[in-house]
């Protein structure tokens, strides 16, 4: 830690020589050693720094082996089907309008285990804002289908209509129903974000007990899963960011 600080340190100065007692001369052979090893470690501390795409483990100088069995990688993969689940939770969760798309993926809980809401309704239209599911042939899932579709579209009016229908108001807003999409929404990002974190936390636990590596080595890797972990979380952000504008624009 007193180490990384210092570099922060050396890093934001200017004349970094100034940080050093005792050197002044600009030509020396001691201050070209220091101006070289500066120059090293900053190179190495900006080497992950890739915002438009993920570092890719190529950049390390690690045997594939011993990257497969730390778990390097594999987390950039791990990561990116943790984001598109958290994708997949904003598009059915915070939908904004519910459609006949949205409706395919609900499951229902049964006897036999869980069914398609598809394969036990039948849907309609009635009205622009309206869908109607009519399942009258099996109305011994009327309730578990309302169960299920309160789950997945929790801001959506949803309400029974006598024995055997249920009806859907896919617009139903208003500020406070805003505010709530919106704190699900942020929700939803710190959630993934945690996720994220315990994948990397132990690939870094892993990297740094391997004795094969030197410490320049697992300086390095150290550095990668940080820079990976903080891209993929600034791909969260940007997703949530896209969903609240969405909600806000309403």
């Amino acid at each position: 830690m007193i180490r990384k600080l210092l570099l922060n340190k050396v890093f934001q100065t200017q004349n970094f020589l100034e940080l050093i007692p005792g050197v002044k001369a600009k030509n020396s052979t001691k201050t070209r050693q220091i101006h070289s090893t500066y120059i090293l470690l900053k190179s190495k501390s900006k080497k992950f720094e890739k915002k438009s795409k993920a570092p890719s483990v190529t950049d390390l100088d690690i045997s594939s082996e011993i990257l497969d069995k730390i778990g390097i990688s594999s987390l950039g993969d791990d990561a990116t089907e943790s984001i598109d689940k958290m994708n997949q939770i904003l598009r059915k969760r915070i939908a904004i309008k519910i459609t006949p798309a949205h409706l395919d993926t609900v499951q229902i809980e049964s006897k036999t285990g869980f069914v398609p809401l598809k394969l036990v309704s039948q849907l309609s239209f009635p009205k622009p804002n309206l869908i109607r599911l009519d399942m009258s042939q099996s109305r011994e899932h009327l309730q578990n289908a309302v169960k299920a579709l309160k789950h997945y579209f929790p801001f959506a009016g949803i309400q029974t209509q006598g024995f055997d229908h249920i009806e859907i108001t896919t617009y139903k807003l208003n500020k406070v129903i805003k505010v709530e999409m919106q704190r699900e929404a942020k929700k939803c990002c710190e959630d993934t974000k945690s996720i994220i974190r315990n994948i990397s936390a132990p690939v870094l636990k892993r990297l740094k007990s391997q004795k094969s590596l030197g410490q320049d080595t697992k300086h390095d890797g150290e550095l990668f899963i940080q820079s990976l972990t903080r891209y993929y979380s600034q791909q969260i952000d940007e997703s949530v960011e896209k969903k609240l504008e969405e909600v806000d624009e309403l």
